[in-house]
């Protein structure tokens, strides 16, 4: 039997009229999933973030790239100290909508460096910013699809 990833698998397995909310990576097979409902894993925006950082024409990209690892780091470590108790909501939602608000003005900024590549990258993500955020407004969703990929992946290297 063959699988596929794109759009109709995803709607085969998640409901072409889900109402859930989904954590996924940036492939584009999710992109009919309403933004507010789509959760794009930030594990992997920051892999491809860190990617911009090590450049090797360094410069004004690899400097933008340390700035945003640097606060989706801070996303993580925020969210972390929020869930273990340690930050109370009103803290954790300022510190987030700072972090927003940053986040998106180094993305716009990466959207004009230099390195073709990486300025790509950068307006991807602006494109999907919304999706950086569904976590805030529904409480226990993931920051990442790790879990899930944990679960499937025996199944994907046999």
């Amino acid at each position: 039997m063959k699988y596929f990833r794109n759009k109709d698998a995803a709607k085969s397995v998640l409901g072409a009229q889900t109402q859930a909310i989904v954590v996924s990576d940036q492939c584009p097979s999710y992109n009919w999933i309403a933004p507010e409902r789509h959760q794009v894993c930030l594990a992997q925006v920051l892999r491809n973030l860190q990617q911009m950082a090590d450049y090797s024409g360094k410069g004004l990209t690899a400097n933008i790239g340390n700035r945003l690892v640097l606060l989706f780091k801070s996303v993580f470590r925020i969210q972390h100290r929020y869930e273990s108790g340690e930050v109370e909501e009103i803290m954790w939602r300022r510190r987030m909508q700072r972090l927003r608000r940053s986040i998106k003005r180094w993305l716009e900024c990466g959207g004009n460096v230099p390195a073709s590549r990486y300025a790509g990258r950068c307006r991807h993500i602006l494109k999907y910013e919304q999706g950086l955020w569904v976590f805030l407004n529904h409480p226990g969703t993931p920051l990442t699809n790790n879990e899930a990929e944990r679960c499937i992946r025996g199944s994907v290297v046999a």
